[in-house]
């Protein structure tokens, strides 16, 4: 028993680390504006729901990030494997000298492996991610909005990535919500279907 809190607490205080360290990085050395990356806001909330032992909160974060987060590494792994781009999503890990915002970056393999593995340890009772998940993706999609500029494209709210040519306007906003309401509302079944993290 004592050895699980101690694991649980080290993979909180891992997330807070690594989301406070990707904040500031992107905040002093590339732009500001790259602080509401879905990525780095969920580091911090699964950082804090960790070390609180907020299952529900962690089961919250792992809805938003599962899907993309596989995206993304199969986009890398295809990347360093095959030396052909697959997305595109990764290929500024490729490109110029390796730095600490790449190595950070790394990060998108461990997230949701240990967010799961907490959740494991830690269960929740409510097993309704998607409620408080689409509240989430809803805020940060108009804060992105507000306080972030085009061609850094965060979170995807001004163009897809992947080269359909779907660009700003109505259809498009109504079809970036489509997809994240789907991704949250398929990983959260996936989770509940297992039965392993609910008390």
């Amino acid at each position: 028993m004592r050895s699980k809190e101690v694991i649980i607490t080290l993979i909180g205080l891992f997330f807070l680390t690594i989301g406070i360290l990707d904040l500031v990085y992107s905040a002093i050395f590339v732009d500001p504006q790259l602080i509401l990356w879905f990525c780095y806001i969920s580091l911090i909330i699964l950082g804090i729901s960790t070390i609180l032992r907020k299952g529900y909160l962690i089961g919250v974060q792992i809805c938003i990030l599962m899907i993309p987060a596989l995206i993304w590494s199969l986009d890398y792994l295809y990347r360093l494997i095959l030396n052909r781009e697959l997305f595109g999503f990764t290929n500024y890990m490729f490109s110029g000298a390796i730095n600490f915002g790449r190595i950070l970056s790394f990060q998108h393999f461990l997230t949701v492996p240990l967010a799961l593995l907490a959740l494991y340890f830690i269960k929740t009772k409510d097993m309704g991610f998607w409620k408080m998940g689409y509240l989430e993706i809803v805020i940060v999609y108009f804060l992105t909005l507000i306080f972030t500029n085009p061609p850094y494209n965060v979170n995807w709210v001004f163009r897809e990535e992947f080269g359909v040519g779907l660009s700003f306007g109505l259809f498009y906003s109504l079809f970036w919500f489509f997809c994240f309401f789907t991704i949250i509302a398929l990983t959260n079944y996936i989770i509940y279907l297992t039965r392993i993290f609910k008390k």
